[in-house]
């Protein structure tokens, strides 16, 4: 058992390499069917607030702060500013290159994103 412990943020990331994976294959698919990388967005933020939503209200249920109009305005400033625009970035590349082109771009963002935020600590 104190292995698995020690083995679980690796299975965790395993999988969410899978998960990027499969996406890729998918959004890669969808855009050569012709779909707008907006729709695919606006899909791919709908489908991980049905999937996500329900972890957030039952395991948080009690750690929440009070929804305040600042918290509000902070959350939906931060959501359009970062994935949304970073992902229709993103697909339009996809549409001009090959996925693994692109998700290489995405894993340097968030190296970047990263060491920016080592800087500010140093």
């Amino acid at each position: 058992m104190k292995n698995f412990d020690r083995a679980k943020p690796f299975i965790a990331v395993t999988f969410l390499q899978a998960g990027f994976a499969g996406m890729d294959i998918l959004s890669k698919a969808a855009l050569n069917q012709g779909m707008s990388n907006y729709v695919l967005v606006v899909y791919r933020h709908a489908v991980a607030t049905v999937v996500i939503a329900p972890f957030a209200v039952i395991l948080d249920k009690k750690l929440r702060p009070k929804m305040t109009l600042a918290i509000f305005i902070k959350l939906v400033a931060l959501s359009l500013l970062e994935p949304v625009i970073d992902q229709n970035l993103y697909f339009l590349g996809n549409e001009v290159h090959n996925s693994n082109i692109c998700r290489s771009y995405c894993q340097c963002s968030s190296c970047n994103h990263l060491c920016n935020r080592l800087d500010r600590k140093a």
